[in-house]
């Protein structure tokens, strides 16, 4: 139940992020830090693709190209 709570807490926190328009995974930073939170996913309750897409906007890219 925990994790869930975390997860919940991820997806929640990129109600308050403000991505650019046009920026795209163009640093290989972005996509460790990306990586790095598919990571946690091992852990059940965890959504992969939720982390990957609230990472991606809190690295300001956009919602399309995050998902």
């Amino acid at each position: 139940s925990i994790a869930l709570l975390v997860n919940s807490f991820i997806l929640l926190s990129t109600k308050w992020v403000t991505p650019q328009s046009d920026k795209q995974v163009s640093r290989w930073l972005d996509a460790i830090w990306i990586g790095i939170m598919q990571g946690l996913s091992v852990i059940p309750g965890i959504s992969r693709s939720g982390t990957t897409v609230s990472t991606a906007m809190w690295l300001n890219i956009n919602r399309e190209q995050a998902v």
